[in-house]
Parts: structure tokens; C-alpha cells; sequence
């Protein structure tokens, strides 16, 4: 978690991990985390890093463009989707 200290300072930031163990579960994970718009709740997202080159390699490079331009409401809700699926 204190790699995610400084978002508290700046709730600008959004920040992602590189693969960390998770203990718990006996798996790697990647996780990223933002705040929500009103600033008033951090949200965690965390995949396995397999399955996200998996989900990379599925998309082409023009659809992975275009999905970085969507708003920070639609990147959580496609994370979830995928994270689901």
C-alpha cells in the first residue's frame, strides 16, 4: 500500500503496480488504482498479469488506442467487464 501513499496528497494521480504477489490467493497481480470523480473514494483494480496480455493480444493496437480516450468512469466500467469475464 505505500506505493499508493502519494495519491493521497494529489488526487490527480493515478497510479498502476508492477506484478506483486498476492499471498492470499498464491497468484501473481498487477494492480492500479484512481479516485473516484468526486474525489472522495479510491478504487483498486488488480488482474492477474497473464490474463492481461491475454486481453491485450485479443484487441488490436486501434482498439487499445481508442479505449485510452474514453472518460475515467468508462476505463473502471471496461476493467470491470474484463476482470468479470
Amino acid at each position: 500500500m505505500a506505493y499508493f501513499k502519494p495519491m493521497l496528497k494529489d488526487k490527480k494521480l493515478t497510479m498502476c503496480q508492477d506484478v506483486t504477489p498476492n499471498t492470499s490467493e498464491a497468484k501473481e497481480m498487477m494492480y492500479a488504482i484512481t479516485w473516484n470523480e468526486a474525489g472522495n473514494k479510491m478504487i483498486q483494480v488488480g488482474i492477474e498479469p497473464k490474463r492481461l496480455l491475454n486481453e491485450a493480444k485479443q484487441n488490436e493496437v486501434s482498439n487499445v488506442v481508442a479505449i485510452c480516450r474514453f472518460t475515467r468512469e468508462w476505463r473502471f466500467w471496461l476493467r470491470m467487464q474484463i476482470q468479470r469475464s
